[in-house]
């Protein structure tokens, strides 16, 4: 007994074919040059949000040296400013400051809890952080010194 059965392959219809140009499309230097515009309009926000995230990581400088209890608190809110900063430099192009930044959450990742020690390094950091925002020669081969001067005490304060 033999039963025969019918198969229909069926072949969907490919729609994205018809809103896909085969040619042609927007001109690739137009897109980049308005992504460009678009950044460029945004630069002076993200130096600005730059800015209050170093004034509010001072701030919470502080409150770890007045209340040690606070501490790790306030080095938690200082890891996730520098996060902030260190992906947001170089779209305002300050790769100094997001240098700087990254050796800074680097630095906290890995410290543990040593609440003294990790004050003076902070701190340190902090201070060559806004003096890249303050100072345009900081952003050259001043800013490359100094971040060489934050990697060697992170190294050395970190037993490397």
């Amino acid at each position: 007994m033999s039963e025969q059965r019918r198969f229909q392959i069926i072949n969907p219809p490919n729609r994205l074919r018809l809103k896909v140009p085969r040619t042609g499309g927007p001109d690739l230097k137009e897109v980049q040059a308005a992504a460009e515009e678009g950044l460029n309009a945004i630069k002076d926000e993200l130096a600005a949000g730059a800015r209050a995230d170093l004034d509010a990581m001072a701030t919470a400088m502080g409150k770890a040296r007045e209340c040690p209890a606070q501490a790790e608190e306030a080095f938690a809110d200082i890891l996730r400013r520098a996060a902030d900063i260190k992906g947001q430099a170089v779209n305002f192009e300050n790769p100094i400051l997001g240098a700087a930044a990254a050796s800074l959450t680097t630095y906290l990742e890995k410290a543990g809890s040593q609440a003294d020690k990790k004050a003076d390094v902070v701190e340190a950091h902090l201070q060559a952080m806004q003096l890249v925002m303050a100072d345009e020669s900081a952003r050259t081969k001043d800013g490359e010194e100094l971040l060489n001067a934050l990697r060697e005490l992170v190294a050395r304060t970190l037993g490397h």
